[in-house]
Parts: C-alpha cells; structure tokens; sequence
C-alpha cells in the first residue's frame, strides 16, 4: 500500500508531456533501485539473524530439545525404547556371560574326570615300575648267584677229583680175617681187600 502510494506521488511529480518510453526508463531504474535495496537490507538480515543464532545456539538447542521431550510422543517413545533396549543388551550379556560360565564349569569338570584318570593311572604305573624294579634287583642278584655258583663249579671241575671219605665196616669181632666170610652178602673177600687196614 505505501509502495502504491509512493508510485503515485511520483508520478504526479513528473511532468505531463514525458513519452512512454522514458516513463519505461524511470520505472526500470525505480525497480533496480528497490531490488539493490532490498538485496542489501536482505543481507543485514541474514547477517544479524545469523550472528543472533550462533549466539543463542545453546539455548535454542535446549529450548527445541526440552518442547520435544514435552510434547512428541514419538520422542517419548524413542527415549522409551532406547532404554529397553539397554536394559536388553545388559540382560544378553549376563545371559552370555552365564553360558559362558557354565560352559566353562562343564569343560572343566571333563578335564578334572580326565585329570583323576590319569592320576589313577599314573599311580598305577608307579606300584608296576616298582614292582618291576624290585624283580629286576631279585633277578639281578639270582643271576649273581648263579654266575658265582658257575664260577665255583668252572673252578672245582679244573681240580682232579679225591674223596675224602673213607668207609669203615665194624664187624662183630673186631677183627677181619683173610678168607673169612662174612655174614653180610654184599661184603665179599674183593670189597674187604679194597678196605683201607687200621
């Protein structure tokens, strides 16, 4: 309205007699006027609603961000649902930590049953290794005795051979006589002769 206002105080200013063509030109150079000033007012504008905002950034952030909790459901939700899901990833990872756990304690319990076999094995081993080594020191000391026993036999067959044994026949009359028979059978007059005499 001041703008048609404006045109037309101009126009009753100009003089009558002005060709349409020059009356073209003015309205052209009024409309490059205006623009150029509105493009620079614009830019003022810009520039203070721009330092204005980066000045107030933080407040307005807060201000958007306290309207939206307040009232947006959707937020409200969003918020809602992000703690369940923390409250669920807690829970998954006490569940995994559980198997975990668990399956931890049933491993070992397998090494501790394989463990326990192998101790009783092993202490199996041990009473057979003694057992043995206590045959191997028996056999040991037989094949001792025995060498020693081979020796001492080696040794006595390089001797010749002497009895130390004598025979003895006691008769009743103490007295053996050449051609008298005797009344054991198996001493004949040959078996009494081979007797040493006195």
């Amino acid at each position: 309205m001041a703008l048609k206002q404006s045109l037309t105080d101009l126009a009753s200013l100009l003089p009558d007699n002005l060709s349409e063509d020059t009356l073209t030109k003015i309205v052209g150079l009024i409309q490059e006027t205006i623009k150029s000033e509105v493009t620079e007012r614009m830019k003022v504008l810009e520039a203070k609603a721009s330092a204005f905002i980066r000045k107030n950034i933080d407040s307005i952030k807060n201000q958007a961000l306290s309207e939206l909790t307040e009232e947006s459901d959707i937020y409200q939700d969003a918020m809602q649902f992000r703690k369940l899901k923390g409250i669920m990833g807690v829970d998954k990872i006490k569940v995994s930590e559980q198997a975990n756990v668990s399956e931890l304690q049933e491993e070992n319990a397998v090494l501790l049953e394989h463990l326990n076999v192998l101790a009783t094995e092993n202490s199996k081993f041990k009473k057979l290794a003694k057992t043995y080594k206590a045959k191997a020191i028996l056999a040991e000391q037989t094949l001792n005795e025995s060498l020693e026993e081979v020796q001492e036999l080696k040794e006595s067959n390089e001797k010749p051979f002497k009895s130390s044994e004598k025979a003895l026949v006691i008769v009743e009359n103490n007295e053996v006589e050449q051609g008298r028979s005797v009344s054991n059978p198996f001493l004949g007059d040959e078996v009494l002769a081979l007797m040493p005499k006195g």
